[in-house]
């Protein structure tokens, strides 16, 4: 098994920079920087390759080749626990099973959480 290679400050920094939130699920605690082409599928080590994700969406991706035609807007500040909650379990669910009907190798459109 290949081992991963670690993601560069420089690329790290600006993923984090450009996306407020998690672009699967929304939430505002996304500390992990996710392939859209994974390494193993011959993802290349440049920014345009990465996207701001959430341990739980990073973690159920996997390496799934995910194309966005859209990404989930942050979690509004206003909104109450609750509401914001949800919004995010609502998100992670479509994702969930986004990615596993990719995994599938099912003819997808583009990921599109709106």
């Amino acid at each position: 098994m290949a081992t991963k290679s670690r993601i560069p400050a420089a690329i790290r920094a600006h993923v984090m920079a450009a996306f407020a939130g998690c672009v699967a699920c929304g939430s505002r605690e996304a500390n992990h920087c996710g392939h859209i082409v994974p390494e193993s599928k011959g993802g290349a080590m440049v920014k345009e390759n990465f996207v701001r994700l959430c341990e739980s969406c990073n973690t159920t991706q996997g390496a799934v080749h995910v194309r966005f035609k859209a990404f989930a807007e942050p979690v509004a500040l206003t909104a109450t626990y609750g509401e914001a909650l949800a919004t995010i379990q609502t998100n992670r669910a479509y994702w969930a099973r986004y990615c596993s009907a990719a995994r599938g190798n099912v003819k997808l459109n583009p990921y599109d959480p709106r």
